[in-house]
């Protein structure tokens, strides 16, 4: 039921996520699915990069350790 002269607050809804020490936030209109992280199977013999590969529905995906950006790290 509509009430004359009410107005109807927007209500935005972030997913909020932490890197590191920063905490950073994305609207949700932008998000496809949020997944919990895949168990990772070690790969022998790849680049100290690569964390190994994990199972995402039947895809294969390669885990990639996060980089350090720190200019001097």
């Amino acid at each position: 039921m509509a009430i004359a002269g009410a107005t109807v607050a927007s209500l935005d809804q972030y997913v909020v996520f932490r890197l590191g020490q920063k905490s950073y936030g994305i609207a949700i209109e932008y998000l496809q699915e949020i997944i919990r992280v895949p168990y990772v199977v070690k790969v022998p013999l790849t680049p100290p990069y690569m964390r190994g590969l994990a199972n995402l529905r039947g895809n294969i995906l390669p885990s990639i350790k996060r980089l350090n950006l720190k200019r001097g790290a």
